[in-house]
């Protein structure tokens, strides 16, 4: 029994310093683990210390390295033919007051003005004087904004002021003008003025007046050519009773057989309400006979115009031309991008409806007037077919369209997103097949910014040295402006351009290609048929996303 007792006595003793090792085992483990915890987060806290004191020294070093700096300038002011005029200030009390009148000279270089942290300077002329009632009046004559970048010497010759130089009595006597800077260190954005990239270099391209003959040079400004009141067209056939709507070719000699066959299209399904068609040309279709005969196709009941126009081949192309294509393809992309909707005759009329001698329109009966639709649902753009340009004739497009947006603190809109942007940020290649296309005349000519992207474009040359066609420079700016409700896509009727093709919503098979059948003259030529109008089918971005008239 005593050993059983200490056995006993053992078995607990074991029983015991196994508890106590487990014990002692978890008081190790949660030390160890409050030992780690501790050291993380004062480590966390010293790394978070250390970088608040550099960045507060850091923060520090650049106050100082400008607080201290002396901006300086070298400024020449000047004027010339000041006169002061005693006269009724409408725009006040109307009250005779003092004004004047004077032009400025202003020679200064500016560059030293510009750091690292100035982004843009705001200079301004202004005037001081005396009077009895006041030790100190001041009046801005003059100002302008330069952007860090822009040319910032100046050497400017009577310059008019910019602002009316009014006095609230007759004390202008002596008059001291000083100019004066203000720094911008910190600049969101400051969008450009699009009217100011609005240049009318008297374009060297001409087009002449068909009835007197007279001819004028082509401006791109939204200011009336050549003050012409209204323009006079010699049609043929008969004069239009409206000017709702006008369709218009550039055409060539060469496209004449082509070009019947458009005119003879457009003649049947458009018999139920005939609208005027203007043939642009280069003095090659001025011969009587080829326009009696081209007014023939058309019909009697259609006016039909010719305007003959001078392109030219010096001021507004780079001096690199695109190889592999021939001058007049050249033109026609710049006449389409920006020339055309600045023609005078295009000041009759509403809307346009661009065709191309290889543009066929077809269906089986008559179609209901496109003009009437867009004028109707109030319709900016209209298409039938879309595309994606080849990549190498879009080099810098984009990139281009880029800047621009930046110069107008602009972002991409949503249907530039969803349409010119590939999954993978990349630029789409989708557009507008141009070669069939309708449009507010206002719309490529009096929008601003519109008219500011087209100058841009124009100025940079990239129509003729990277063959920009006018389908992915329009399609881009209309993506952006426009909104998705204000630009449809025609479905009910069938069109086709070279060997493309596509026929109206809902018809297929035989059908199709009984209405196509007349087009597809030339054996050796294949010919593409998209069904739904969109290359390559619908993969292309722009297939199906605006609202179609079926």
């Amino acid at each position: 029994s005593e050993i059983e007792g200490v056995q006993a006595q053992l078995r607990y003793a074991q029983l015991r310093v196994q508890s106590l090792e487990q014990e002692i085992k978890s008081v190790k483990q949660e030390l160890e683990q409050k030992i780690i915890m501790h050291s993380f987060l004062s480590r966390l806290n010293t790394l978070f210390a250390f970088t608040l004191t550099v960045l507060a020294v850091l923060t520090t070093g650049v106050f100082l390295s400008t607080y201290f700096e002396k901006y300086y300038g070298t400024v020449s002011i000047g004027v010339n033919k000041p006169v002061v005029k005693h006269m009724t200030d409408f725009s006040a009390n109307r009250k005779k007051n003092d004004l004047g009148v004077l032009q400025l000279n202003l020679d200064t270089n500016l560059d030293p003005l510009f750091d690292w942290n100035v982004k843009q300077l705001f200079i301004y002329l202004i005037a001081e004087y005396v009077t009895p009632a006041n030790s100190l009046n001041q009046v801005v004559l003059w100002d302008k904004i330069i952007r860090r970048g822009e040319n910032a010497r100046l050497n400017l010759h009577d310059i008019a002021t910019k602002y009316y130089f009014w006095d609230d009595g007759d004390y202008l006597n002596t008059i001291i003008i000083q100019l004066t800077f203000e720094h911008v260190k910190y600049l969101k954005c400051v969008p450009i003025n699009p009217d100011d990239e609005i240049i009318d270099r008297q374009n060297d391209w001409k087009y002449q007046n068909s009835i007197t003959g007279t001819w004028y040079r082509w401006k791109t400004t939204d200011e009336k050519q050549n003050d012409h009141i209204e323009w006079r067209v010699n049609w043929l056939n008969v004069a239009p009773t409206s000017y709702l709507g006008v369709i218009v070719y550039l055409t060539t000699r060469d496209e004449l057989n082509s070009l019947h066959t458009s005119l003879a299209q457009l003649s049947h399904l458009l018999s139920n309400n005939p609208r005027p068609v203007v043939i642009f040309h280069e003095g090659d279709l001025n011969d009587t006979y080829i326009q009696k005969s081209l007014a023939k196709t058309l019909g009697d009941r259609t006016p039909l115009g010719f305007e003959c126009i001078q392109f030219s081949n010096s001021s507004h192309q780079t001096r690199f031309i695109h190889r592999r294509w021939s001058h007049k393809y050249f033109h026609m992309c710049r006449f389409f991008t920006i020339m055309l909707p600045n023609h005078p005759l295009l000041t009759l009329f509403s809307l346009y409806w661009r065709l191309d001698s290889h543009s066929y329109i077809f269906g089986s009966k008559p179609i209901e007037d496109p003009f009437e639709i867009m004028q109707e649902r109030q319709i900016q753009y209209a298409f039938i077919m879309v595309n994606e340009e080849a990549d190498h004739y879009a080099t810098g497009l984009f990139e281009l369209f880029n800047e621009f947006l930046n110069e107008h603190c602009l972002k991409l809109s949503p249907s530039v997103r969803q349409t010119q942007i590939t999954w993978f940020g990349r630029y789409s290649l989708a557009m507008f097949f141009t070669n069939f296309a309708l449009a507010n005349v206002s719309l490529f000519r009096d929008h601003s910014l519109i008219r500011a992207w087209l100058h841009m474009v124009d100025r940079n040359g990239g129509i003729y040295r990277e063959r920009w066609g006018d389908a992915p420079i329009h399609t881009l700016i209309l993506t952006q402006l426009i909104s998705r409700n204000h630009i449809v896509r025609l479905r009910y009727f069938g069109y086709m351009h070279r060997q493309e093709y596509t026929c109206a919503s809902g018809v297929q098979g035989d059908l199709c290609k009984k209405q196509v059948q007349p087009f597809l003259k030339n054996a050796a030529l294949r010919y593409y048929h998209y069904q739904d109008g969109c290359f390559p089918s619908n993969q292309n971005l722009l297939c199906h996303y605006y609202p179609e008239i079926t």
